[in-house]
């Protein structure tokens, strides 16, 4: 058949072999987020004054995501993921600046932690050798450490290291 061109910064749709792999993402991410709204609402216990849960589901989620898929995906997982995030903390009572907080502090503490265990853990090698395993537990140790003191500043009132404490 003929194809017209699309003129003057006309967009034209894009190839069905493009359309594919974006509803394929977006399915993707979709279940990721199902998975860490589930994860989250079952197991996460944020209580005051920190609001702060001992296990938090999504960033565990997010970490095998992002470790599993290209790069170039992340946006879509994190977005999906962290919805969970944010819904359940706005539920839990807290401030919403401290849910701005949490959210940047978690998404920190994912991203380190995925681009340390992919480039010194092996990525989804992280437990084929004892030293990719040493590599990983080092990640995923400081990862968590780095993003409590962006976290803990959200604590009100003199719970700072309190919040450090449950953070880390």
């Amino acid at each position: 058949g003929v194809q017209a061109a699309a003129r003057d910064g006309a967009h034209a749709a894009p190839p069905v072999g493009q359309r594919h792999q974006l509803l394929r993402l977006t399915i993707r991410a979709l279940l990721v987020g199902t998975a860490c709204f589930v994860g989250t609402e079952t197991v996460a216990r944020n209580s005051p004054p920190v609001f702060v849960s001992p296990v938090w589901p999504t960033n565990s989620i997010l970490l095998c995501t992002l470790v599993a898929t290209p790069v170039r995906h992340w946006w879509a997982y994190a977005l999906a993921g962290f919805f969970s995030s944010v819904n359940h903390n706005m539920h839990t009572g807290s401030p919403v600046s401290q849910v701005l907080v949490f959210l940047v502090a978690d998404a920190i503490e994912v991203i380190i932690a995925a681009l340390g265990v992919r480039r010194f853990a092996g990525g989804l090698g992280a437990f084929a050798s004892p030293r990719n395993l040493v590599a990983y537990l080092i990640v995923v140790v400081v990862a968590p450490f780095v993003s409590s003191f962006v976290a803990a500043p959200a604590a009100t009132g003199d719970a700072y290291w309190m919040l450090w404490r449950s953070w880390f």
